[in-house]
């Protein structure tokens, strides 16, 4: 563009731009909308409505943003508190379990002159031995032979004092144990003895015996050391000896020899009153 030319184009702007100050100037004096806001707010008025679009729509992510986060924090809330009441539910269950246990546990001591209260605190780490450690020793005033039993019947017998406060207990199903018993109904009487197996059997039985299926069997008192009338199990199948000439029952004890917790020791020689239907 030669200078002639740019400098009527500079002339052309300069009196245009006049023009337009002076229309727009006498529409605003005489109240009227003025064409040249008109042309503004055409080109305008598109990305304002865009501008209030993302606006809105901010905000609306803020605001449901924040009630995510409420309804979040809520959840949290709710699901400690759930967890607190189902913590506080088991522990009440618990404590009546455990407070039934020592309910039976007292019939115990109160048909017994010599009674220790004990609780077993491990297992024998041998699959053969049938023992428990207790939380009880000589201090306590344990002593070997004393008969363990819980609110369900005989569990075994203290097998040594280990120290001042722990003793060694050998379970009924040990293959150490032997318990003088007698099958409560026909009065048969025979020993039980453990195998290092679950069931530990009734022997010592004759062919003629009276015993079946469902008979509990008691402690006999013979041999001095279990109190007579203290329940070991029920019978639960009858074995008849190879040569025919007598016959053992299983025995399943009542006392729960997988799951030991409280439990009572008594000094062996004691008759106690027996418990029919037990």
């Amino acid at each position: 563009m030669g200078t002639g030319a740019r400098r009527a184009f500079y002339i052309f702007l300069v009196a245009a731009t006049v023009g337009i100050t002076v229309v727009h100037n006498r529409a605003v004096s005489e109240g009227r909308s003025s064409p040249v806001g008109q042309v503004v707010f055409f080109i305008l008025s598109p990305g304002q409505k865009a501008i209030h679009a993302v606006k809105r729509g901010v905000n609306s992510f803020r605001a449901g943003f924040a009630d995510a986060r409420r309804l979040s924090e809520e959840n949290a809330r709710l699901k400690r508190k759930c967890e607190n009441v189902q913590t506080l539910q088991i522990r009440i269950k618990e404590l009546e379990r455990e407070n039934a246990r020592l309910k039976a546990l007292l019939g115990y001591k109160a048909r017994h002159t010599h009674v220790i209260p004990a609780t077993a605190v491990a297992e024998s780490g041998s699959p053969w031995a049938r023992t428990v450690v207790l939380d009880r020793g000589y201090r306590d005033g344990v002593r070997v032979k004393d008969v363990a039993v819980t609110e369900r019947g005989v569990v075994g017998q203290v097998w040594s004092v280990v120290s001042p406060n722990s003793s060694l207990l050998v379970l009924l199903t040990d293959t150490n144990s032997g318990i003088g018993a007698l099958v409560q109904r026909s009065r048969a009487v025979g020993i039980v003895k453990g195998r290092g197996q679950d069931l530990p059997v009734l022997t010592y039985l004759d062919q003629n015996a009276d015993v079946k299926p469902g008979d509990v069997v008691i402690t006999s008192g013979r041999g001095g050391v279990y109190p007579k009338g203290l329940p070991i199990g029920t019978v639960v199948r009858i074995i008849p000896d190879k040569d025919g000439s007598g016959k053992q029952a299983e025995v399943k004890p009542f006392a729960d020899l997988s799951q030991l917790e409280e439990l009572l020791l008594v000094r062996g020689g004691e008759e106690v009153a027996e418990r029919p239907g037990t």
